[in-house]
């Protein structure tokens, strides 16, 4: 019923939506890491069950152990302030692409960037990839580029083990992409 909702009621109803969803992923598989994911609008939904956009209420879902985002929204006027994730309280793997734009909502695409490069540091990374769209996910050999990178964040960030970690930490883009890495403040 997406369409009975204006953008700030539709954004409230995804948020509650989700959160539901995440109690029940958290019942129906106790003891397994619940992590918040998303593509676009839904990395930023991700993005506040981490912390994020607290002067609009409490998101933060304690049970989410980290962020994985593909090609959020960016800088939204009025919604992401520029404090916006300065609460961002997981480890978060963002991705992009070099030509990530939606026209008329999203036009730059360094705007994606903004929840790594504003958030505390400490486990944020990104990638941004040569080339790719707002679209990636849906690429095959888009996706293919950074599955290895994506495994070992989930590996080390929502299993805790520290062969993910080592793994990420020694990942290198490969061509022209770039792997972006915030584990110490600015």
């Amino acid at each position: 019923d997406r369409a009975k909702f204006n953008p700030q009621a539709g954004f409230s109803e995804r948020l509650f939506d989700m959160k539901a969803t995440a109690a029940y992923a958290s019942a129906a598989l106790p003891g397994l890491p619940v992590i918040a994911a998303g593509h676009s609008f839904g990395t930023l939904t991700a993005l506040c069950f981490g912390g994020s956009l607290g002067y609009f209420g409490t998101f933060r879902n304690p049970a989410v152990k980290a962020v994985l985002g593909f090609s959020t929204p960016g800088k939204i006027p009025v919604l992401v302030q520029p404090n916006a994730y300065a609460t961002l309280a997981v480890p978060t793997l963002l991705i992009t692409g070099t030509k990530d734009v939606v026209p008329g909502f999203a036009e730059n695409p360094a705007d994606h960037l903004f929840p790594i490069e504003s958030s505390p540091a400490g486990g944020k990374f990104a990638i941004v990839l040569n080339g790719a769209d707002h679209g990636l996910v849906a690429d095959p050999a888009q996706f293919a580029r950074v599955q290895a990178p994506v495994k070992n964040f989930l590996a080390g960030y929502a299993f805790d083990r520290t062969s993910g970690k080592t793994a990420l930490a020694r990942y290198k883009a490969s061509g022209a992409d770039t792997f972006i890495v915030r584990n110490t403040a600015i």
